[in-house]
């Protein structure tokens, strides 16, 4: 047993807490592989009468709801029409709840279109009525030519109204100013590892919290040692990763910053994006074994790191 707890130990790099984890998990396991064979089955059948009579009643019942797609559907109750003496020109503006329900509105109706008119302003043009949500286009139909109001928004068609050789801007001279400032669009190549979160934000489509996940992923990193690392921040767009990288580069005397792996600690190695908790207690835990490493190749070891993430992680690692 404690040659099989040994080889366990050296193949899978555990210390003695997780080997005898490991053994008692196997263990586990196989019980449950003989657990079937052991339990007596009875003979006792099935009898599907009692559930198909349930499901027959629940199938009767949804037949007959108003609430599902196959069932009878309510009629939509059309607008009733309105008393004649009710009819005559009014304004909407001065309309309280009460008499738009004498009107024929629903009183929620009533109660979210009042709510409208007050965020609006005040009702200018008859189509802003007809937009209130659950608004009855029959109701509308009767009610639209006594609304004291013009059908559209009238200074839609000014522009249409003036001279074709005078420019529109005569009139309004407020509307030469732009209505807000466009990034520009020739920005000088910079260092993507010395950028900050100003320069950064200077390119279209990045914002404070976008330029700040860039410098804390780099931070985190030690560096960019390509471009192509911008892909793997969180949350940044590809549209964005090929601005940056139309926009920056890499220095040639850049060096990354390094992670010693024969005096890091656990919490500093797990916080690398390219280690992670697990493999990072891996390395402590071949480095407790088999003493400090005499080079980064002895990182080949380590069963659980591959050969991509060794590449990737190879240039931030020091001895």
């Amino acid at each position: 047993m404690k040659s099989f707890k040994r080889w366990i130990r050296n193949y899978f790099h555990f210390n003695q807490r997780e080997t005898n984890g490991f053994i008692f998990l196997l263990l586990v396991l196989a019980l449950v592989a003989v657990l079937p064979y052991l339990w007596k089955t009875t003979n006792a059948t099935y009898d599907p009468g009692p559930d198909r009579q349930i499901l027959d009643s629940l199938a009767a019942q949804l037949k007959t709801s108003p609430y599902q797609p196959y069932g009878p559907k309510k009629q939509i109750a059309s607008a009733k029409p309105i008393p004649a003496e009710l009819l005559h020109p009014f304004d909407p503006n001065k309309l309280n709840q009460k008499q738009w329900e004498q009107l024929g509105l629903p009183a929620f109706v009533a109660k979210r279109l009042l709510t409208y008119r007050d965020k609006a302003h005040g009702f200018t043009y008859k189509e802003q009525i007809q937009r209130v949500y659950g608004f009855p286009p029959e109701l509308y139909a009767q009610l639209e030519p006594y609304i004291n109001l013009p059908v559209t928004n009238n200074s839609r068609s000014y522009a249409n109204t003036e001279s074709k050789n005078e420019p529109s801007y005569s009139k309004y001279p407020e509307n030469t100013k732009p209505r807000y400032t466009r990034k520009s669009n020739f920005l000088a190549p910079f260092d993507i590892n010395a950028a900050d979160t100003i320069q950064l934000k200077k390119l279209r489509g990045i914002g404070s919290k976008l330029a700040a996940r860039i410098i804390k992923f780099r931070d985190k990193l030690g560096g960019f040692e390509n471009l192509e690392q911008l892909r793997e921040v969180y949350g940044l767009p590809p549209e964005m990763v090929d601005s940056l990288r139309k926009y920056s580069f890499v220095d040639k005397s850049f060096q990354a910053n390094k992670v010693n792996v024969n005096a890091a600690t656990l919490a500093q190695l797990q916080q690398h994006p390219y280690l992670g908790y697990k493999l990072a207690r891996h390395i402590v835990a071949y480095r407790t074994q088999h003493g400090p490493f005499s080079s980064l190749d002895d990182l080949r070891n380590i069963k659980t790191l591959d050969e991509a993430t060794y590449q990737k992680i190879k240039p931030y690692l020091a001895l």
